[in-house]
């Protein structure tokens, strides 16, 4: 088993400053990130001393989480919460041809676990101090709870479009990120990782698909299209009349919106 590479997470970022109704998001109340079980203590030091970080929200699976355990977070005094929101985005889907299909996971992800997500939500409106919530990449389960936030505060869509997009930028980041962390795969005396394929025409493991991927075209699943999560938008906001209707269904009542608004909120 190669040791553990602590890294900075490449998608790690404040709310702050987003316009929502009223005013603007508070700085240093609410963020979002990719994985943080590799972050170093340089980063983790920063959230604690300048951000004043209380609690970690985990997106992911328990099956996620015991590949890579907490990391140098474990240690660090932070109240850590797991909500999960299913496991790997993807489980149970077929892999997504389009923007279309993409848009529909995010649409059942929302439909599937609004319950989880009201009660992040909870955390989010009494945690103590600053928050962060993320998954592994920061993009699907992460992007989808952040939109959901910036809406109940009253952001316009193109400000929570906007800030999604900003996750596409950082994927270069990200994936430099997990080349580090990820070893080569282990190979047989004629190259081919054992019960791999020997023609070359796929990747041999995950350092080696890492190493395939072509940045400026990434596949629906991978990439952060602001186009996807425009449409996944508009897909709930005609099926349901409102993209939070099924997280009202789930809880999310005026006195936690009230919540919300009064600690995230400043004019």
């Amino acid at each position: 088993m190669p040791s553990t590479i602590f890294t900075e997470p490449g998608n790690f970022r404040d709310l702050g400053g987003i316009p929502v109704s009223g005013g603007e998001v508070r700085s240093s109340r609410v963020f979002r990130s990719d994985d943080l079980s590799t972050a170093t203590d340089e980063f983790l030091d920063l959230l604690l001393a300048e951000h004043g970080i209380t609690d970690v929200v985990d997106l992911r699976g328990a099956e996620e989480i015991a590949k890579v355990n907490l990391g140098r977070l474990g240690s660090r005094g932070i109240d850590y919460h797991n909500v999960a929101l299913g496991g790997q985005v993807m489980d149970g889907y077929a892999t997504p041809a389009d923007d279309d299909d993409m848009a529909e996971i995010y649409v059942r992800l929302v439909e599937q676990h609004s319950r989880q997500l009201v009660s992040v939500l909870s955390l989010i409106a009494w945690s103590a101090g600053g928050l962060v919530f993320h998954c592994a990449a920061g993009k699907d389960r992460t992007g989808i709870l952040a939109a959901l936030l910036l809406r109940i505060l009253g952001a316009e869509d193109e400000e929570i479009i906007r800030d999604y997009g900003v996750t596409a930028g950082n994927l270069r980041t990200m994936v430099a990120r997990w080349l580090a962390a990820t070893p080569a795969a282990p190979t047989t005396g004629n190259g081919v990782e054992p019960g791999g394929a020997a023609d070359g025409d796929s990747p041999a493991g995950p350092r080696e698909f890492l190493e395939s991927l072509d940045l400026d075209n990434l596949p629906p699943m991978l990439d952060a299209r602001p186009s996807v999560l425009r449409l996944a938008l508009l897909k709930l906001d005609e099926k349901y009349g409102d993209a939070l209707e099924p997280l009202r269904a789930a809880g999310l009542d005026e006195t936690l919106v009230s919540r919300l608004r009064g600690q995230l909120v400043v004019s």
